[in-house]
């Protein structure tokens, strides 16, 4: 399961189907939508399957949804700042 840590803007879970599609059967139930607020505990998704593949995506799919989710959150808070 991945879950937020802190609050933030969801994006990039689509990609989870791009890492873990290419390297084998693992089946991925997204928790969120995209650019939605998640809160601290909150599941983004689950992820099942072989343990080689899971393992094998882990870090690059955690490194997208990191950064992109950082960069989402980071702007709505500035568009947020901006309409007062």
């Amino acid at each position: 399961m991945l879950y937020a840590k802190q609050r933030l803007v969801v994006c990039g879970l689509p990609l989870l189907h791009r890492v873990f599609g290419a390297l084998g059967a693992v089946r991925i139930t997204l928790g969120a939508r995209e650019g939605a607020q998640a809160e601290p505990g909150d599941v983004l998704a689950t992820l099942e399957g072989d343990a080689r593949a899971l393992l094998a995506g882990e870090r690059l799919a955690l490194n997208l949804l990191q950064h992109l989710s950082g960069i989402a959150t980071l702007t709505r808070t500035c568009v947020e700042r901006v309409r007062g």
